[in-house]
Protein backbone atom coordinates (compact mmCIF):
# COMPACT_ATOMS: atom_id res chain seq x y z
CA UNK A 1 0.00 0.00 0.00
CA UNK A 2 2.94 2.34 0.94
CA UNK A 3 4.88 1.67 -2.73
CA UNK A 4 1.27 2.14 -4.36
CA UNK A 5 1.41 5.22 -2.49
CA UNK A 6 4.68 7.14 -3.40
CA UNK A 7 3.77 6.00 -7.28
CA UNK A 8 4.69 9.29 -9.29
CA UNK A 9 0.98 9.50 -10.67
CA UNK A 10 0.68 10.63 -14.22
CA UNK A 11 -0.09 14.63 -14.80
CA UNK A 12 -3.48 15.73 -15.97
CA UNK A 13 -2.07 17.78 -18.47
CA UNK A 14 -0.40 14.90 -20.32
CA UNK A 15 -3.54 12.86 -19.83
CA UNK A 16 -5.47 15.16 -21.58
CA UNK A 17 -3.30 16.08 -24.35
CA UNK A 18 -3.13 11.98 -25.23
CA UNK A 19 -6.80 11.71 -25.09
CA UNK A 20 -7.24 14.67 -27.32
CA UNK A 21 -4.77 13.41 -30.07
CA UNK A 22 -6.39 9.60 -29.68
CA UNK A 23 -9.92 11.91 -30.19
CA UNK A 24 -7.97 13.48 -33.24
CA UNK A 25 -6.75 10.04 -34.63
CA UNK A 26 -9.80 8.12 -33.93
CA UNK A 27 -11.87 10.77 -35.74
CA UNK A 28 -9.54 10.40 -38.85
CA UNK A 29 -9.71 6.35 -38.79
CA UNK A 30 -12.86 6.44 -38.81
CA UNK A 31 -13.39 8.98 -41.58
CA UNK A 32 -11.11 6.94 -43.56
CA UNK A 33 -12.84 3.81 -42.54
CA UNK A 34 -16.10 5.31 -43.13
CA UNK A 35 -15.27 6.76 -47.04
CA UNK A 36 -13.92 2.97 -47.95
CA UNK A 37 -16.61 1.55 -47.14
CA UNK A 38 -19.16 4.29 -49.32
CA UNK A 39 -16.45 3.59 -52.18
CA UNK A 40 -16.30 0.16 -51.60
CA UNK A 41 -20.42 -0.10 -51.93
CA UNK A 42 -21.08 2.52 -54.45
CA UNK A 43 -18.57 3.58 -56.35
CA UNK A 44 -16.09 0.60 -57.06
CA UNK A 45 -19.07 -1.19 -58.74
CA UNK A 46 -19.42 1.75 -61.00
CA UNK A 47 -15.54 1.87 -61.70
CA UNK A 48 -15.52 -1.67 -62.30
CA UNK A 49 -18.92 -1.73 -64.46
CA UNK A 50 -16.47 0.67 -66.56
CA UNK A 51 -14.12 -1.26 -66.94
CA UNK A 52 -12.31 0.61 -64.25
CA UNK A 53 -10.56 -0.15 -60.96
CA UNK A 54 -9.84 1.87 -57.61
CA UNK A 55 -6.69 1.49 -56.05
CA UNK A 56 -4.56 3.75 -54.02
CA UNK A 57 -1.72 5.56 -54.91
CA UNK A 58 1.42 7.57 -53.11
CA UNK A 59 -0.98 10.85 -53.26
CA UNK A 60 -3.08 9.00 -51.30
CA UNK A 61 -0.91 7.76 -48.63
CA UNK A 62 1.13 11.27 -48.43
CA UNK A 63 -3.14 12.94 -47.88
CA UNK A 64 -3.73 10.71 -44.88
CA UNK A 65 -0.29 11.00 -43.40
CA UNK A 66 -0.91 15.08 -43.85
CA UNK A 67 -4.11 14.89 -42.27
CA UNK A 68 -3.55 12.77 -39.32
CA UNK A 69 -0.75 15.21 -38.80
CA UNK A 70 -3.32 18.47 -38.86
CA UNK A 71 -5.61 16.45 -37.11
CA UNK A 72 -2.72 15.50 -34.18
CA UNK A 73 -1.70 19.29 -34.45
CA UNK A 74 -5.49 20.84 -33.94
CA UNK A 75 -5.59 18.02 -31.11
CA UNK A 76 -2.34 19.63 -29.22
CA UNK A 77 -3.43 23.15 -29.97
CA UNK A 78 -7.01 22.86 -27.88
CA UNK A 79 -5.56 19.91 -25.58
CA UNK A 80 -2.74 22.65 -24.55
CA UNK A 81 -5.87 25.81 -24.74
CA UNK A 82 -7.96 23.39 -22.32
CA UNK A 83 -5.31 22.26 -20.46
CA UNK A 84 -4.05 25.88 -19.03
CA UNK A 85 -7.82 26.59 -18.55
CA UNK A 86 -8.04 23.21 -16.27
CA UNK A 87 -4.54 22.42 -14.93
CA UNK A 88 -3.64 26.08 -13.80
CA UNK A 89 -6.65 26.23 -11.55
CA UNK A 90 -6.51 22.82 -10.28
CA UNK A 91 -2.71 22.83 -9.35
CA UNK A 92 -3.24 26.61 -7.77
CA UNK A 93 -5.24 25.13 -5.29
CA UNK A 94 -3.50 22.16 -5.06
CA UNK A 95 -0.25 24.57 -3.73
CA UNK A 96 -2.51 26.40 -1.44
CA UNK A 97 -3.84 23.31 0.04
CA UNK A 98 -0.22 22.34 0.75
CA UNK A 99 0.43 25.48 2.15
CA UNK A 100 -2.76 25.81 4.06
CA UNK A 101 -1.44 22.38 5.60
CA UNK A 102 2.14 23.96 6.05
CA UNK A 103 0.02 26.55 8.42
CA UNK A 104 0.06 29.35 5.65
CA UNK A 105 -3.91 30.10 6.55
CA UNK A 106 -3.37 33.42 4.22
CA UNK A 107 -2.77 31.27 1.29
CA UNK A 108 -5.37 31.48 -1.72
CA UNK A 109 -6.28 30.83 -5.47
CA UNK A 110 -5.98 32.80 -8.14
CA UNK A 111 -8.05 32.35 -11.01
CA UNK A 112 -8.52 34.42 -14.01
CA UNK A 113 -11.76 34.61 -16.80
CA UNK A 114 -10.58 32.25 -18.56
CA UNK A 115 -11.48 29.27 -16.03
CA UNK A 116 -13.86 27.34 -16.67
CA UNK A 117 -16.91 27.75 -15.10
CA UNK A 118 -17.53 24.47 -12.78
CA UNK A 119 -13.07 25.10 -12.00
CA UNK A 120 -13.76 28.59 -11.10
CA UNK A 121 -16.09 27.54 -8.86
CA UNK A 122 -13.98 24.97 -7.50
CA UNK A 123 -11.40 27.93 -6.18
CA UNK A 124 -13.88 29.76 -5.60
CA UNK A 125 -15.41 27.60 -2.86
CA UNK A 126 -11.66 26.76 -1.92
CA UNK A 127 -10.91 30.19 -0.78
CA UNK A 128 -14.27 30.62 1.19
CA UNK A 129 -13.10 27.68 3.29
CA UNK A 130 -9.97 29.21 3.68
CA UNK A 131 -10.99 32.52 4.75
CA UNK A 132 -13.37 30.56 6.79
CA UNK A 133 -10.57 28.78 8.33
CA UNK A 134 -8.32 31.73 9.17
CA UNK A 135 -10.99 33.89 10.56
CA UNK A 136 -11.73 30.42 13.03
CA UNK A 137 -7.81 30.57 13.79
CA UNK A 138 -7.68 34.42 14.56
CA UNK A 139 -11.21 34.14 16.71
CA UNK A 140 -9.35 31.07 18.55
CA UNK A 141 -6.23 33.02 19.40
CA UNK A 142 -8.40 36.36 19.60
CA UNK A 143 -10.78 34.29 22.42
CA UNK A 144 -7.71 32.83 24.61
CA UNK A 145 -6.25 36.19 24.52
CA UNK A 146 -9.36 37.51 26.04
CA UNK A 147 -10.04 34.92 28.22
CA UNK A 148 -6.50 34.92 29.99
CA UNK A 149 -6.88 38.74 30.45
CA UNK A 150 -10.05 38.09 32.21
CA UNK A 151 -9.03 35.86 34.63
CA UNK A 152 -5.91 37.40 35.30
CA UNK A 153 -7.54 40.15 37.22
CA UNK A 154 -9.19 37.75 40.31
CA UNK A 155 -6.66 35.54 40.04
CA UNK A 156 -3.83 38.59 41.07
CA UNK A 157 -6.49 39.70 43.47
CA UNK A 158 -6.72 36.29 45.11
CA UNK A 159 -2.84 35.85 45.33
CA UNK A 160 -2.34 39.18 46.62
CA UNK A 161 -4.56 38.93 49.41
CA UNK A 162 -3.68 35.28 50.03
CA UNK A 163 -0.36 35.92 50.44
CA UNK A 164 -0.89 39.34 52.37
CA UNK A 165 -3.27 36.69 54.87
CA UNK A 166 0.15 34.38 54.98
CA UNK A 167 2.96 37.09 55.08
CA UNK A 168 0.33 38.71 57.96
CA UNK A 169 -0.15 42.09 56.22
CA UNK A 170 -3.86 41.27 55.88
CA UNK A 171 -5.95 39.85 58.56
CA UNK A 172 -8.76 37.59 57.59
CA UNK A 173 -11.63 38.92 59.00
CA UNK A 174 -15.53 38.78 57.66
CA UNK A 175 -14.96 42.30 55.35
CA UNK A 176 -11.80 40.15 53.79
CA UNK A 177 -13.63 37.20 53.07
CA UNK A 178 -16.62 38.87 51.62
CA UNK A 179 -13.91 40.42 48.53
CA UNK A 180 -12.37 36.83 47.88
CA UNK A 181 -15.95 35.15 47.54
CA UNK A 182 -16.64 37.87 45.23
CA UNK A 183 -13.39 37.39 43.55
CA UNK A 184 -14.28 34.06 43.53
CA UNK A 185 -17.74 34.77 42.43
CA UNK A 186 -16.44 36.39 39.25
CA UNK A 187 -14.05 33.63 38.23
CA UNK A 188 -17.70 31.23 38.62
CA UNK A 189 -19.63 33.45 37.21
CA UNK A 190 -17.03 33.76 33.74
CA UNK A 191 -16.66 30.38 33.65
CA UNK A 192 -20.23 29.48 33.60
CA UNK A 193 -20.68 32.26 30.60
CA UNK A 194 -17.69 30.57 28.64
CA UNK A 195 -19.27 27.39 29.29
CA UNK A 196 -22.70 28.68 28.23
CA UNK A 197 -21.23 30.39 24.63
CA UNK A 198 -18.98 27.13 23.86
CA UNK A 199 -22.18 24.79 24.70
CA UNK A 200 -24.24 26.81 22.76
CA UNK A 201 -21.58 27.37 19.90
CA UNK A 202 -21.15 23.43 19.37
CA UNK A 203 -24.89 22.47 19.52
CA UNK A 204 -24.90 20.57 22.92
CA UNK A 205 -26.75 23.44 24.98
CA UNK A 206 -29.47 20.97 26.61
CA UNK A 207 -32.40 22.94 27.39
CA UNK A 208 -35.85 21.78 29.60
CA UNK A 209 -38.64 23.34 27.17
CA UNK A 210 -41.59 24.04 28.92
CA UNK A 211 -44.23 26.93 29.34
CA UNK A 212 -42.38 29.79 30.70
CA UNK A 213 -44.29 33.08 32.17
CA UNK A 214 -41.66 35.96 31.69
CA UNK A 215 -44.00 38.41 33.56
CA UNK A 216 -43.19 36.00 36.29
CA UNK A 217 -39.39 36.37 35.80
CA UNK A 218 -39.35 40.33 35.48
CA UNK A 219 -40.91 40.24 38.92
CA UNK A 220 -38.67 37.67 40.05
CA UNK A 221 -35.65 40.11 38.88
CA UNK A 222 -37.45 43.18 40.28
CA UNK A 223 -36.93 41.76 43.49
CA UNK A 224 -33.24 40.69 42.52
CA UNK A 225 -31.70 43.25 41.03
CA UNK A 226 -33.99 46.16 41.75
CA UNK A 227 -31.62 47.10 44.97
CA UNK A 228 -28.61 46.79 42.98
CA UNK A 229 -29.93 49.28 39.99
CA UNK A 230 -31.24 51.85 42.40
CA UNK A 231 -27.76 51.65 44.16
CA UNK A 232 -26.51 52.34 40.90
CA UNK A 233 -28.55 55.33 40.44
CA UNK A 234 -31.15 53.87 38.29
CA UNK A 235 -35.06 54.51 37.93
CA UNK A 236 -36.84 50.98 37.14
CA UNK A 237 -40.13 50.85 35.61
CA UNK A 238 -40.85 47.80 35.96
CA UNK A 239 -43.79 46.22 33.44
CA UNK A 240 -44.30 42.33 33.95
CA UNK A 241 -46.80 42.15 30.62
CA UNK A 242 -48.41 38.93 30.69
CA UNK A 243 -46.09 36.32 27.84
CA UNK A 244 -45.51 32.98 27.92
CA UNK A 245 -42.89 31.38 26.14
CA UNK A 246 -41.39 27.98 25.49
CA UNK A 247 -38.29 27.26 26.38
CA UNK A 248 -36.06 26.79 29.74
CA UNK A 249 -36.81 28.94 32.74
CA UNK A 250 -33.82 28.83 34.48
CA UNK A 251 -31.91 30.05 31.03
CA UNK A 252 -34.09 32.17 30.21
CA UNK A 253 -33.83 34.16 33.29
CA UNK A 254 -29.93 33.79 33.76
CA UNK A 255 -30.34 35.64 29.92
CA UNK A 256 -32.59 38.66 32.02
CA UNK A 257 -29.98 38.70 34.14
CA UNK A 258 -27.17 39.19 31.70
CA UNK A 259 -29.41 42.08 30.32
CA UNK A 260 -30.08 43.98 33.58
CA UNK A 261 -26.57 43.80 34.66
CA UNK A 262 -25.74 44.79 30.87
CA UNK A 263 -27.73 47.87 31.60
CA UNK A 264 -26.48 48.53 35.26
CA UNK A 265 -22.64 48.26 33.77
CA UNK A 266 -22.86 50.51 30.84
CA UNK A 267 -25.84 52.12 30.71
CA UNK A 268 -26.35 56.28 31.97
CA UNK A 269 -28.15 56.09 35.67
CA UNK A 270 -31.51 57.27 35.08
CA UNK A 271 -34.83 55.83 34.23
CA UNK A 272 -35.09 52.58 32.39
CA UNK A 273 -37.84 50.55 31.48
CA UNK A 274 -37.91 46.33 31.73
CA UNK A 275 -40.75 44.89 30.36
CA UNK A 276 -42.12 41.48 29.04
CA UNK A 277 -44.38 41.68 26.27
CA UNK A 278 -46.35 39.07 23.31
CA UNK A 279 -45.86 40.53 20.57
CA UNK A 280 -47.07 38.56 17.47
CA UNK A 281 -46.06 35.43 17.78
CA UNK A 282 -42.85 36.26 20.41
CA UNK A 283 -42.37 36.36 23.55
CA UNK A 284 -40.70 39.09 24.09
CA UNK A 285 -38.34 40.94 27.02
CA UNK A 286 -37.08 44.46 26.88
CA UNK A 287 -34.96 46.62 28.58
CA UNK A 288 -34.99 49.99 27.69
CA UNK A 289 -31.96 52.25 28.59
CA UNK A 290 -31.67 56.55 28.59
CA UNK A 291 -28.24 56.15 26.93
CA UNK A 292 -25.18 56.39 25.64
CA UNK A 293 -26.78 54.13 23.43
CA UNK A 294 -24.34 52.04 20.80
CA UNK A 295 -23.19 52.85 17.59
CA UNK A 296 -25.40 51.90 14.50
CA UNK A 297 -22.31 49.61 13.30
CA UNK A 298 -21.97 48.05 16.14
CA UNK A 299 -25.46 46.82 17.12
CA UNK A 300 -24.72 43.42 14.95
CA UNK A 301 -21.43 42.74 16.59
CA UNK A 302 -22.31 43.87 19.97
CA UNK A 303 -23.84 40.57 20.87
CA UNK A 304 -20.31 38.48 20.02
CA UNK A 305 -18.41 37.45 22.45
CA UNK A 306 -15.81 39.68 24.16
CA UNK A 307 -17.11 42.46 21.94
CA UNK A 308 -17.40 45.45 23.69
CA UNK A 309 -18.83 49.44 22.82
CA UNK A 310 -15.50 51.43 23.79
CA UNK A 311 -12.22 49.43 25.14
CA UNK A 312 -13.07 51.29 28.96
CA UNK A 313 -16.54 49.36 28.67
CA UNK A 314 -16.59 47.24 32.41
CA UNK A 315 -17.57 43.59 32.45
CA UNK A 316 -16.27 40.36 30.89
CA UNK A 317 -17.50 40.97 27.44
CA UNK A 318 -19.29 37.58 27.64
CA UNK A 319 -22.91 39.10 29.50
CA UNK A 320 -24.23 39.63 25.56
CA UNK A 321 -23.03 37.12 24.17
CA UNK A 322 -24.61 34.43 26.68
CA UNK A 323 -27.40 36.29 26.07
CA UNK A 324 -27.40 35.66 21.83
CA UNK A 325 -26.59 31.98 22.66
CA UNK A 326 -29.43 31.46 25.41
CA UNK A 327 -32.08 32.99 22.85
CA UNK A 328 -30.69 31.25 19.64
CA UNK A 329 -30.65 28.28 21.59
CA UNK A 330 -34.80 28.74 22.25
CA UNK A 331 -35.47 29.14 18.24
CA UNK A 332 -35.48 33.18 18.69
CA UNK A 333 -33.06 35.94 18.31
CA UNK A 334 -31.68 39.03 20.56
CA UNK A 335 -31.29 42.33 19.06
CA UNK A 336 -30.00 45.70 19.88
CA UNK A 337 -32.15 48.78 18.81
CA UNK A 338 -32.03 52.38 19.45
CA UNK A 339 -34.58 55.08 20.60
CA UNK A 340 -35.68 58.07 19.67
CA UNK A 341 -33.99 60.28 22.45
CA UNK A 342 -29.88 58.31 22.35
CA UNK A 343 -31.06 55.13 24.45
CA UNK A 344 -31.17 51.16 23.72
CA UNK A 345 -33.17 48.82 23.41
CA UNK A 346 -31.47 45.61 24.24
CA UNK A 347 -34.74 42.35 23.75
CA UNK A 348 -34.89 39.33 23.49
CA UNK A 349 -37.72 37.49 21.59
CA UNK A 350 -38.60 34.15 21.98
CA UNK A 351 -41.50 31.12 20.62
CA UNK A 352 -44.57 31.91 22.59
CA UNK A 353 -45.68 28.95 24.23
CA UNK A 354 -48.59 27.41 22.18
CA UNK A 355 -50.63 27.08 25.68
CA UNK A 356 -50.57 30.66 26.40
CA UNK A 357 -54.60 30.85 26.40
CA UNK A 358 -54.55 28.04 28.55
CA UNK A 359 -52.20 29.22 30.58
CA UNK A 360 -53.58 32.52 31.15
CA UNK A 361 -57.04 31.54 31.54
CA UNK A 362 -55.95 29.59 35.05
Amino acid sequence: AVAQAMTPRPSLKRKVALYMALVALGGLAISVVGWTVLYGLFVEPELNAKGGAWTFHAIDYVGLVVFALCCLALAAGAARSLSRRIVAPVSSVALAARRIASGDLAARVSVDDKSLGEVAGLAEDFNTMANRLQTLDQDAAFWNAAIAHELRTPVTVLRGRLQGVKDGVFKMDERLTTSLLGQVDTLARLVEDLRIVSLAESGYLILQARPVALHDLVREQQAMMGPALREAGFDVNWRPGQAWALGDGPRINQAFLALLENARLHATPGPIICESVAEGDDAVFRVIDSGPGVAEDLRTQIFDRFRRATPESQGSGLGLAVVKAIAEAHGGQARCLSTPDGGSIFEIRLPISISTTVQAAT
